[in-house]
């Protein structure tokens, strides 16, 4: 992602905010009591047995500073 219009000149702070996957997100609920989960599906796609796929930021990030 581009961010150039945002950087300032000086000091910035960077947030990056990570979602997970749907599927794990399902995997997670299937342990819940009904009452309590988030998500549904019919028929059930998932199970506290499934695995988890790898979500999120699993590499490295690289910021990199152009000088025009």
């Amino acid at each position: 992602a581009d961010i150039t219009s945002f950087i300032e000149n000086g000091e910035n702070a960077l947030e990056i905010r990570v979602v997970n996957s749907l599927t794990n997100r399902m995997v997670g609920d299937a342990s819940l009591p009904e009452d309590e989960r988030f998500t549904f599906a019919y028929p059930e796609i998932a199970n506290p047995q499934t695995a988890l796929v790898p979500s999120g930021i699993i590499d490295k990030i690289l910021v990199v500073r152009r000088i025009k």
